[in-house]
C-alpha cells in the first residue's frame, strides 16, 4: 500500500472550492469533475453572468442541464481561476475547471480520499463514517426538497431527474430521512 502524503494548501483550496461548487451546483461527480472552461463553464459576454450547462448525451437523466452560477460562486470561481488553479498548473495547459497537476481532470477516487482524510481529522471519525462527494449532493439535495416551496419539483430539476418519481423515491423515502439525521 501506498504511503499517503498530506495534501497542500493548494490542493485543500481546490477542494474547498469544488465542494462550494457542488453544494451550489449538486451535479454528479463524474460531471463535476470533468466541467471544461468554455465547454461547460460559460461566460455570457454581455451581462458578465456565467452559466454551466451540459448537454443531454453528457449526463445521466439524458436531458440537457443548466445552471446558472450564484453571485457568491462566481466570485469564488474568479479567485480559484485567477491564482489557485494557475498555481496549481504551474505553466501547464488544461481546459478543466478542477485539474491535478498535470492538468488532467482530478479523479473521483482523489477527491473522495481527501474529502474523506479532511473530514476523519476535523471530526475524529472512523474512516467508515466519513463523507464522500456523492453524499454532499445527496445533502444538498434532500435539504432543497424539506425546504422550498415544490421542493421535490425543485430537487427534481436541480439534478436532473427526468421525473419526480425517482427524487420522491430518493430523497422523501427511508434513505432521504436517514440522511437529514
Amino acid at each position: 500500500k501506498r504511503a499517503r502524503t498530506q495534501p497542500n494548501r493548494l490542493s485543500l483550496e481546490q477542494l474547498a472550492v469544488l465542494l462550494f461548487f457542488n453544494l451550489c451546483i449538486p451535479v454528479r461527480a463524474n460531471n463535476l469533475l470533468h466541467i471544461g472552461l468554455e465547454e461547460h463553464l460559460i461566460k455570457e459576454t454581455s451581462s458578465g453572468r456565467w452559466e454551466v450547462r451540459f448537454s443531454a448525451e453528457e449526463v445521466k437523466g439524458q436531458r440537457p442541464l443548466i445552471y446558472e452560477v450564484t453571485p457568491s460562486l462566481q466570485k469564488r470561481l474568479e479567485h480559484y481561476l485567477a491564482t489557485t488553479r494557475k498555481q496549481i498548473l504551474d505553466g501547464r495547459d488544461s481546459d478543466v475547471l478542477f485539474p491535478t497537476r498535470h492538468g488532467n481532470p482530478l479523479e473521483g477516487t482523489q477527491v473522495n480520499r481527501m474529502l474523506k482524510d479532511q473530514d476523519q481529522a476535523c471530526r475524529s471519525v472512523a474512516r467508515e463514517d466519513t463523507k464522500n462527494l456523492h453524499l454532499v449532493r445527496d445533502l444538498v439535495t434532500a435539504t432543497c426538497a424539506r425546504k422550498v416551496r415544490q421542493g421535490v419539483r425543485e430537487a427534481s430539476k436541480l439534478l436532473g431527474h427526468k421525473n419526480t418519481a425517482v427524487t420522491q423515491g430518493h430523497y422523501f423515502g427511508h434513505y432521504g430521512r436517514q440522511l437529514l439525521l
